[in-house]
């Protein structure tokens, strides 16, 4: 018999440890006398299983402002305890409020483009969906269906101020087809615009 300091034990000696452990349990009072022995005590590895056993930690609950149920916050860092909650207007405005004008740090006294603020508003974002569903999402000039697609104003965005958010002022292009017919008609085009027009009609004929 080997001893197990000396290196690994032999087929026999092993057969008769499993045997002697075969239905053995341990009481109660072992295991809470081990437990004791054990407490406080860290593993070698402890580096390494460190970032294991935080998963286990326990994970704080907090209300939702939007739906006011309580849920269990994980990561710590989440405000909504789902999508819909933080997609609500009054979700983006008190999400906003804390960072947006004055109180940003690269603020620079409302220097943004009016045609950007525009653009990127609520109001914008629902006329040109709009647009898209009365169409069904197909292009009014090559009757291209879904995909890549422009709602482009029929009278000009820059021109007419108050038919910019108006839905019957909208139709739905493709890239190509709003290239050839979005050019503006009070600009002059050059000699390269106008062969490029030319080669877009190639590829989009209709």
């Amino acid at each position: 018999m080997v001893h197990w300091s000396k290196g690994p034990r032999a087929a026999e000696t092993r057969a008769k440890i499993s045997a002697s452990k075969m239905g053995h349990v341990r009481s109660p009072e072992a295991t809470e006398k081990q437990r004791a022995k054990m407490k406080g005590r860290m593993p070698k590895n402890w580096e390494q299983i460190k970032p294991l056993a935080n998963i286990n930690r326990r994970v704080p609950s907090k209300v939702c402002p939007a739906c006011k149920t309580t849920f269990q916050r994980w990561p710590r860092s989440r405000k909504y305890c789902s999508r819909e909650c933080s997609y609500t207007p009054g979700a983006r405005k008190r999400g906003k409020s804390s960072h947006a004008g004055p109180r940003h740090h690269n603020w620079k006294g409302g220097i943004t483009p009016k045609n950007r603020l525009i653009r990127t508003s609520t109001e914008y974002k629902a006329w040109r969906d709009a647009v898209f569903e009365r169409d069904q999402y197909t292009c009014q000039r090559c009757g291209q269906h879904g995909g890549d697609l422009h709602a482009d104003h029929i009278q000009p965005f820059a021109l007419y101020p108050d038919l910019r958010l108006v839905v019957s002022n909208g139709r739905t292009l493709c890239p190509p087809c709003h290239r050839v017919i979005g050019a503006k008609p009070y600009t002059i085009p050059t000699k390269t615009q106008v062969r490029y027009k030319q080669k877009l009609r190639r590829l989009c004929p209709s």
